[in-house]
């Protein structure tokens, strides 16, 4: 029993572009997770220099504030609330404390006697003033819980927003602790502005006055600020932040190091679930007291900020991989097709000339056959014809091959010796060897124009020969050869009886219908289509209305 030899599947496009698509898609996951921890990281690492920079920044003010401050804790208190915040870049995204709900930062000055906080970042008004010519500019807060005032309340709660800008015109001012009540205040609404030239404008102005007795407190006018005399202030504006209970920095676990510095303090990190805690403690002496100072950054992870970033380039090497999958899923479609195109060819070749050669095989049998029956039976008048029939197929099979070789040949050669070559007198060459087959079958040659292209000369000898004769072996008796040069071609047009089907008529023993049972070998074409194609010509045919064209062109 024989056994069946399965033919290998081939394989389609789309089936490819899956395969690669699945390679791409897991690549992604793999970027997607390393690209994620290596994100977090560097956050965590740029959040934690941040934290320990900040440290250091309020750690050096209180040595200047206990040499110089007549309340250095009240100082310490305002500059805590200016300078308490963090700065995070992801690549060209950055992330600042206060984005949102979930990304902040505190700090808070500890009292350790008592276990209580004394001064913080919480949200408050900050002023820099100069009160008189000559002096320096001292930073000074008014925190909202130390008053008990309606109109100071509707200024924290109503226009303590980004889209509100104010300034003082006048305050109430204690100078021993660095505290003020603002008295006089102008609030502009801010908006994005149509001019080009501005980012924005003003929408709308408002003044609140706000009317405050207290002995301790001095009420002072203050100069214009385009004036800069004394007294008068600037960066007037909310800073700080509110959406926190500060007694939770007073939590002995946040005194835990998990990451070393080269001074005394301990820092350290947690996350709760998706969000990133960064923390940092130290001592501080003020007055001859020892404090603590505490800071706490934190950070969510998902914001707005680091998510675009982190899908950004994600989707970016998503789609690059994608792309590179389509890119590398076209190549080898596109080498599959041409080795399928190429076992296709052999298949039709083998087929074709196997056909081609057996039907003479098998006619050179059957006339041997026949001579042999009439020699064994004593006659020999039909062995002449019969070995007329068999030099005739072998003559036939002989031609078969020769033209094989003479395409393979053809195949071979890489470069070839171009020249200045006349086709019109190539042709009209070749149809003279022709002139007693056309006077047998009265068919009618016409030769117009002339053609001259730089070419081979032996190669394109050879493909006009072709032409030609598949011309004459072809066209109907009484029928007619049309043989047009012009500038950038040759043309050979001839009469069939039949439209034929000029589809793969140009490979290897393929030929048209009608010819079958002609004694033609079927190389004709593919000779004249090899000769163009080492000549870098170009070679077309086609068929209509009973007449075959073939075009030889630059």
């Amino acid at each position: 029993m024989k056994s069946k030899i399965r033919r290998k599947k081939r394989v389609t496009f789309i089936r490819l572009f899956a395969s690669f698509s699945a390679i791409a898609v897991f690549l992604s996951l793999i970027f997607a997770n390393l690209f994620h921890e290596i994100l977090i990281r560097e956050i965590r690492s740029e959040i934690s220099r941040e934290i320990m920079y900040k440290m250091s920044q309020i750690q050096s003010k209180v040595s200047e504030f206990n040499e110089t401050s007549r309340n250095p804790i009240k100082q310490l208190d305002a500059f805590m609330t200016v300078y308490t915040f963090y700065s995070v870049a992801t690549g060209y995204y950055i992330v600042n404390s206060g984005f949102d709900e979930n990304c902040y930062a505190v700090s808070a000055l500890i009292d350790d006697e008592t276990d209580t906080v004394i001064a913080s970042n919480k949200q408050k008004l900050i002023t820099f003033l100069k009160l008189r010519d000559g002096e320096r500019f001292f930073m000074y807060s008014c925190d909202r819980e130390l008053f008990n005032i309606p109109e100071l309340d509707e200024l924290f709660d109503n226009y303590s927003g980004y889209s509100y800008e104010i300034s003082f015109n006048s305050i109430y001012v204690n100078e021993d602790d660095y505290s003020f009540v603002p008295h006089d205040v102008t609030v502009e609404k801010l908006q994005d502005s149509d001019d080009a030239l501005k980012l924005v404008e003003i929408a709308e102005t408002k003044k609140i006055v706000i009317d405050f007795d207290n002995e301790n407190y001095e009420l002072v006018n203050l100069t214009e600020k385009s004036e800069k005399k004394a007294p008068h202030t600037f960066l007037d504006s909310f800073q700080g932040y509110d959406n926190f209970d500060y007694t939770a920095l007073t939590d002995s676990r946040l005194e835990t190091s998990n990451f070393p510095f080269a001074d005394s303090t301990s820092a350290g990190w947690f996350y709760n679930n998706n969000l990133l805690d960064v923390h940092a403690t130290n001592k501080v002496y003020i007055d001859g007291k020892t404090y603590t100072l505490r800071m706490l950054f934190v950070l969510d992870e998902n914001c707005k900020p680091i998510s675009e970033f982190y899908w950004k380039y994600t989707i970016i090497f998503s789609l690059t991989a994608l792309v590179l999958a389509f890119i590398l899923s076209l190549a080898q479609h596109i080498i599959n097709k041409t080795r399928y195109a190429f076992e296709d060819y052999q298949k039709a070749l083998i087929n074709n000339l196997s056909h081609d050669l057996k039907t003479p095989m098998t006619a050179i049998g059957g006339y041997a056959e026949n001579a042999k029956k009439q020699l064994e039976n004593g006659k020999s008048e039909d062995i002449a014809s019969f070995l007329d029939a068999i030099t005739e197929n072998v003559f036939y099979i002989d031609n078969i091959i020769n033209r094989t070789l003479e395409l393979n040949h053809l195949n071979k050669i890489q470069e070839v010796k171009k020249e200045l070559v006349e086709l019109h007198k190539i042709a009209e060459t070749s149809v003279e060897k022709y002139n007693l087959i056309l006077d047998e079958k009265n068919i009618t040659v016409e030769l117009n124009g002339r053609c001259e292209l730089m070419a081979d000369r032996t190669t394109i000898e050879s493909a006009i020969e072709n032409l030609i004769s598949n011309a004459v072996k072809y066209t109907a008796e009484n029928g007619r050869i049309l043989i047009t040069a012009d500038k950038n071609s040759l043309t050979v047009t001839n009469d069939t009886t039949d439209t034929i089907d000029t589809k793969d008529l140009i490979m290897p023993f393929v030929k048209g219908d009608k010819s079958r049972n002609e004694n033609s070998s079927g190389i004709g074409l593919s000779i004249v289509q090899s000769v163009a194609d080492l000549n870098h010509l170009k070679f077309k045919i086609s068929s209509s209305e009973n007449q075959f064209k073939a075009v030889l062109s630059k």
